[in-house]
């Protein structure tokens, strides 16, 4: 994608941004300390309505569990006739498939 000055009509004089990135917060105990970031901006990468949610890691894995103890992360991808859900979770090698 070609840059926003090099667009036909555009004054490259005016230095116009073409990202705009605002985060916000909803001051209450449930929601204290969550960001919720919303951006836009010509040169992102496609058409995208999107829901991240980033779990914070866990202090420790409970007995079991294997991999790392990051956060796990919901995305929600949003669309005119779709919704689609990811979900990454603690996980690796199933222990008990090892042993069969």
């Amino acid at each position: 994608m070609r840059a926003y000055v090099d667009e036909p009509g555009v004054d490259s004089d005016r230095q116009t941004e073409t990202l705009a990135q605002v985060s916000v917060e909803v001051r209450t105990a449930r929601w204290a300390g969550v960001p919720f970031t919303l951006r836009s901006g010509k040169a992102l990468s496609g058409d995208v309505a999107e829901i991240e949610v980033v779990m914070q890691p866990v202090r420790h894995l409970p007995t079991g569990f294997i991999g790392d103890a990051s956060g796990s992360v919901l995305r929600f991808s949003l669309g005119p006739d779709r919704l689609t859900l990811e979900i990454s979770v603690n996980g690796g090698e199933d222990p008990c498939a090892a042993r069969n």
